[in-house]
């Protein structure tokens, strides 16, 4: 494989495991979103309405799947992965040119004890091996918020190279405007 994901070796001695999210996790996820470092690129919404978007089941039945990031048995994110093509009618086949096989994937980190010490990093290149090994998947595809410089940085250090901004959809949970879309080719 061309892009081989080496992890660093700070925090290499951390447990992280993926848990399929469950209708519990919620409240600590709507407590996460609240937070400043995530309420800023995130569009607010009332429990009940953040409830109902995120609950599992609704997830896949449109294709998203959805998992609770924990490090050392510690709840500290949510993660999910995507089909582009079947996700929300197929939204970003009409955007960007994709192979069939794309998987989108978004990343949330809520605890803040987890912020700038590479988690981030590490948490998504296991989770790019993830999607690798469980989808026929031969990109992913991000799309933070063009001024969202740390997560963009985190994201160029796994590899996701910039593709371009495009607008929001209104259906998104950002507030109107732009998104840049980046990718992650598997490449053998």
């Amino acid at each position: 494989m061309k892009n081989k994901i080496e992890l660093p070796s700070n925090n290499m001695d951390k447990k992280i495991i993926f848990e399929p999210l469950l209708e519990k996790d919620i409240p600590l996820f709507f407590e996460w979103v609240k937070k400043p470092h995530i309420a800023k690129w995130w569009k607010s919404k009332t429990y009940s309405e953040f409830a109902e978007s995120y609950n599992p089941k609704k997830l896949a039945e449109n294709y998203v799947t959805p998992f609770f990031i924990y490090v050392d048995e510690k709840p500290i994110g949510y993660i999910q992965y995507y089909f582009a093509h079947k996700a929300n009618d197929g939204w970003w086949a009409k955007q960007i040119d994709l192979p069939k096989e794309t998987v989108g994937m978004d990343i949330v980190i809520g605890e803040v004890d987890y912020l700038g010490k590479g988690y981030g990093t590490i948490i998504i290149k296991k989770f790019i091996e993830k999607i690798f090994a469980e989808t026929k998947a031969s990109k992913i595809i991000i799309d933070p918020d063009p001024n969202n410089i740390a997560a963009i940085s985190c994201y160029e250090k796994v590899g996701f190279k910039k593709v371009k901004e495009i607008d929001a959809p209104a259906f998104f949970d950002v507030e109107p405007g732009k998104l840049l879309v980046m990718e992650f080719k598997y490449e053998c």
